[in-house]
């Protein structure tokens, strides 16, 4: 089975239609329809998610009642996911990530949070998907050895594929 961390660039996109939105909503939808979601994500990522939508919001490309529509509709999904918390030691192991491959910290500590997931996941033959719409986050990811999924540019049936192969 694989389990599948996303980060705030390709959140957003089940939040507000851009490129890759048919991509997410596919793939989230098929995910949340468990009852036990295999999905992870930062709570630094919501709180990412949510600044975005609002800058969004603020440059006038949304009304406040559908900001709030939208937001109360994330959260009700957002509870479904496994929330990672950060952690002291995350941050600083994130540092020698960001050195390596040069991420911004968020991408960083991200990757860190994959790591230990991964490590967690790999005794129980469980796989970790990273699903990121960000270039440089989605190639450092693949040099640590993550499988990869880019809403921008994978399609429905690479997402089948995902979904099935363990």
């Amino acid at each position: 089975m694989n389990y599948f961390y996303i980060d705030t660039s390709a959140l957003v996109k089940r939040l507000y239609e851009e490129p890759g939105t048919e991509v997410i909503d596919f793939l989230l939808d098929h995910l949340l329809s468990s009852e036990l979601s295999p999905l992870f994500i930062s709570i630094w990522g919501i709180s990412e998610a949510i600044a975005v939508l609002n800058r969004k919001k603020n440059k006038l490309k949304m009304n406040d009642d559908d900001f709030h529509i939208i937001l109360q509709s994330f959260i009700q999904e957002v509870i479904k996911f496994y929330l990672v918390t950060v952690k002291d030691e995350d941050i600083l192991t994130s540092c020698k990530y960001a050195l390596k491959y040069n991420l911004n910290s968020a991408d960083a500590y991200y990757l860190s949070c994959m790591v230990e997931i991964r490590n967690i996941l790999q005794p129980l033959n469980q796989n970790l998907v990273l699903i990121s719409s960000d270039t440089r986050f989605l190639n450092a990811a693949e040099k640590e050895g993550f499988k990869t999924l880019n809403p921008e540019k994978n399609t429905k049936d690479e997402v089948l594929l995902l979904l099935r192969l363990p």
